[in-house]
């Protein structure tokens, strides 16, 4: 049977006890089941049709006070299929929401998500543990999405306190076009220079590389924080992709 099949029987089933057990609780249990051994992990997603009620049933076997050894055994049977953030346990949920709002605090109060861990060290720990799961495969599809959706680059900060070495010639460049950027930006107050930029033509492609090296982890802490100075954003968020840099 399939996880559409088995979500929908509950609603079918008469409300008589089965082992201790009432058949609606067991349909939805067999239904969290089953997905969880197709998608090997328990994060049910909201919207789809199919599995309706499925992840509210879930979680509302965390907060119940009384369980039957045989519910408590089948649910104990879930566990292998937990990841850092099971539905199930709601306060880590709560922990990881609280430490996201202050991530995005700082991005809205600084334009960028370099945190200094002097500055912040449990939101800089927080950040590194984030890139470590997603590396791991341990970060669940919803945190991931959210952490994309904000712009924040889960591939980038490898080598952020790295000290880098550049030949004269290199650090000639970067400063000279870091210069226009800077005049840019007391110009117009921000880094978003359009694609076609005449004035500099090289600025925009410059600017993008310097984003690339981000994301890699391949920009050194002092040009990193050469450019937060004047709030360049690293991450560009919603439409401002399709027409500047």
């Amino acid at each position: 049977s399939t996880v559409l099949d088995m979500s929908t029987k509950y609603k079918q089933q008469p409300e008589e006890s089965a082992h201790g057990l009432k058949p609606s609780w067991l349909v939805k249990y067999k239904a969290v089941l089953l997905f969880a051994k197709e998608h090997g992990h328990l994060e049910i997603p909201w919207t789809a049709p199919e599995y309706d009620g499925l992840r509210d049933w879930l979680r509302q076997q965390s907060h119940r006070v009384r369980l039957s050894v045989k519910e408590k055994e089948l649910l104990n049977a879930l566990k292998e299929y937990e990841k850092d953030d099971s539905p199930i346990d709601d306060k880590r949920w709560k922990e990881w929401d609280d430490m996201y709002r202050k991530l995005m605090i700082f991005y809205d109060e600084n334009g960028h998500f370099v945190v200094p861990k002097d500055e912040d060290k449990k939101l800089y720990n927080w950040i590194k543990n984030q890139r470590q799961k997603h590396r791991n495969n341990t970060l669940s599809e919803e945190k991931i999405r959210k952490l994309d959706e904000s712009g924040f680059p889960l591939e980038g900060g490898k080598m952020l306190t790295k000290k880098r070495k550049y030949t004269p010639k290199q650090d000639a460049e970067w400063n000279l076009m870091y210069e226009f950027l800077e005049r840019y930006y007391c110009q117009f107050g921000h880094c978003r220079v359009p694609v076609k930029y005449e004035l500099q033509p090289k600025l925009p492609d410059w600017i993008k590389r310097q984003r690339t090296q981000y994301r890699l982890g391949n920009m050194c802490i002092e040009r990193q924080r050469k450019l937060e100075k004047m709030q360049f954003p690293w991450c560009l968020k919603g439409n401002q992709r399709s027409y500047k840099l």
